[in-house]
């Protein structure tokens, strides 16, 4: 009998299903994924980021913030990204790129330079992204004061070049601690967001935090009979959420809807209509609209939120794009936020990996991780 028991025992398989944590809602209007550094953007490039003296002069531009690295840990700087705006150069013309620490005592960088390297006659073209590597690594711990300053090396007559920054809609700088400086004599501050990206000897991204790395804005203008009537943010997050609303940066001259898809179906309570007589401003603007009833999204899984024009009046929605995928990892969202598109209602095209159209969602709830139980299955 005893035998029988201990064979029975040992012949016994547990299998359990875990029970995933519920979603818990977050207080108030919950938290915005995507939308770009929560102000609204130009369309367009500054060009008030010029230098334009002779060295004598001292004139310079210093990006100045705090560095981010994506999971928070120290790294090592190796390269800096940053785009040239419009040039007028000579035969000889070099530009100096430098790290500095930051003043005590004032917003300024200190005007010691740590790090730098030489940017060519060659590669000093206009409108162009140009990331170079310093002739030494710079160890910043994630949240670290840095300045990113850049001069003339070598100055010909003439010479003005521009450093190519990000503009809100009111070309006004609205942080504290990621701003930009212009010394012509003395330091004062100009109107932008710094346009940046920081590179770190292991092959990741950050930037200044609250500044972006963007080598070109686009515009699409589109309508329900163009060759793609839908442009949309394709993403994945890495954990469940519950949304309750959809938004974008678009022109709305035209009727639209904003939809969210999984796959190319449209998700219950996943599309919102505008209609164009419905706005105070004819202008590109934001908008955000609550969804019909909150929609919950699996991790893992890829879905897409579209501005889908609903007449043969064009829209016009902005995006980004970056020189390499990779810089992504500096910008809201990840590399997992891609641009796609598609028409007539067919299979989406593949993601542009270096691309992400202003489109965002509103999360409203987090799984909360907390397994409240199983389900317990024995087999002989």
């Amino acid at each position: 009998m005893i035998r029988r028991l201990l064979a029975l025992l040992c012949s016994v398989v547990l299998l359990v299903t875990p029970v995933l944590g519920a979603q818990q809602k977050i207080a108030g209007t919950g938290m915005m994924i995507n939308m770009p550094l929560g102000v609204y953007l130009s369309n367009a490039f500054l060009s008030t980021a010029l230098i334009d003296e002779l060295p004598s002069a001292g004139e310079k531009i210093a990006f100045v913030g705090r560095v981010f690295t994506k999971d928070g840990a120290s790294r090592n700087i190796s390269t800096v990204g940053f785009r040239f705006g419009a040039i007028t150069k000579g035969a000889t013309t070099n530009v100096q790129v430098s790290l500095q620490d930051v003043s005590a005592t004032t917003a300024d960088p200190d005007e010691v330079v740590d790090q730098s390297v030489l940017v060519g006659n060659a590669n000093i073209t206009a409108n162009t992204w140009r990331e170079v590597t310093l002739g030494a690594t710079r160890t910043v711990a994630n949240g670290a004061l840095l300045a990113v300053v850049f001069e003339f090396s070598t100055f010909e007559v003439a010479d003005s070049i521009v450093i190519s920054t990000l503009g809100t809609v009111s070309n006004i700088q609205p942080y504290s601690q990621s701003y930009i400086r212009l010394k012509v004599t003395t330091w004062s501050t100009l109107a932008g967001i710094p346009n940046l990206i920081l590179g770190f000897d292991d092959g990741t991204f950050g930037t200044l935090s609250m500044a972006l790395g963007v080598s070109a804005i686009n515009t699409h203008t589109f309508n329900s009979g163009s060759a793609a009537d839908e442009i949309a943010l394709e993403f994945q997050l890495p954990f469940p959420v519950t949304i309750d609303a959809l938004g974008a940066q678009v022109d709305g001259d035209g009727d639209f809807d904003l939809v969210i898809y999984d796959g190319t179906t449209a998700m219950t309570n996943g599309t919102v209509s505008h209609d164009t007589n419905n706005r105070n401003s004819t202008s590109s603007g934001y908008y955000l609209t609550p969804l019909p009833g909150h929609i919950a999204l699996s991790a893992n899984t890829n879905y897409r939120i579209a501005v889908k024009p609903t007449s043969v009046t064009s829209v016009i929605l902005s995006s980004y794009d970056v020189n390499t995928a990779a810089y992504f990892q500096a910008f809201p969202g990840g590399t997992a936020f891609r641009y796609t598109d598609r028409v007539d209602a067919g299979s989406w095209a593949a993601a542009t990996t270096t691309r992400v159209p202003v489109v965002w969602f509103r999360v409203i709830g987090f799984d909360d991780a907390v397994q409240t139980g199983g389900l317990v299955i024995v087999n002989e």
